[in-house]
Parts: C-alpha cells; sequence; structure tokens
C-alpha cells in the first residue's frame, strides 16, 4: 500500500505542476491578446483623432483664406468707390492713418 500511495502522491505533484503550468500559459496569452487588443483600439482613436485634426486644420485653412479675400475685396472696393469722390492718395493715406491707429490701440490693450 505504501507504494500506492508514493505513485499516487508523485503523480498528483506532476498534474500540479502541469496543471499551473497550463495556468500560466493561458494567463499570459490572454494577457497578450488583451495587451493586443488595446493596442489595435488606441491605434483606431488615434487615428480618428489624426483625422479630426486634419479635417480642422483643412477647414480654419479654407475658411482663413475665404475671410483673408473678401476683407482685401471689401477694402479695395471701398477705396475704389471712395476715390470717385476724392483723390486716390488722400484715400489710400487716410486708410493707412486709421490702420495704424487701430493697430496701436491693439497693441495698447494687449499691454
Amino acid at each position: 500500500m505504501a507504494t500506492k500511495k508514493k505513485i499516487k502522491s508523485k503523480v498528483d505533484g506532476v498534474m500540479n505542476v502541469a496543471d499551473n503550468f497550463v495556468d500560466i500559459a493561458a494567463n499570459f496569452i490572454n494577457q497578450r491578446y488583451k495587451i493586443s487588443k488595446r493596442v489595435g483600439d488606441a491605434k483606431k482613436e488615434i487615428f480618428k483623432f489624426l483625422y479630426l485634426v486634419k479635417k480642422v486644420f483643412f477647414r480654419t485653412l479654407v475658411e482663413g483664406l475665404l475671410l483673408v479675400t473678401g476683407l482685401l475685396a471689401l477694402i479695395i472696393g471701398l477705396i475704389i468707390l471712395i476715390s470717385k469722390h476724392y483723390p486716390l492718395e488722400y484715400v489710400l493715406i487716410i486708410y493707412g492713418v486709421i490702420v495704424l491707429i487701430f493697430v496701436l490701440m491693439r497693441m495698447k490693450m494687449d499691454l
């Protein structure tokens, strides 16, 4: 009887070691899968964010370009309209003075 118990306990020990090894391997594989999934999810989120940044950047660029050209057309139109009644030199000088005063007031407010 003593030998049967000894053999049985050795088999149990080997089975416990094998079971522990399988558990460790399964946990390792599960962790790798979770990490891989998290990395994949992070990549998707980063690509979405970069696409939104690119979209907003180009939209802002186009809106800025349209705003600048609109203001330029408005200023040139006003200068041409006013120059019909007054000499062009006076109109440009007055416009320059108005812009200079506006810029100086903005600089003073920022300080």
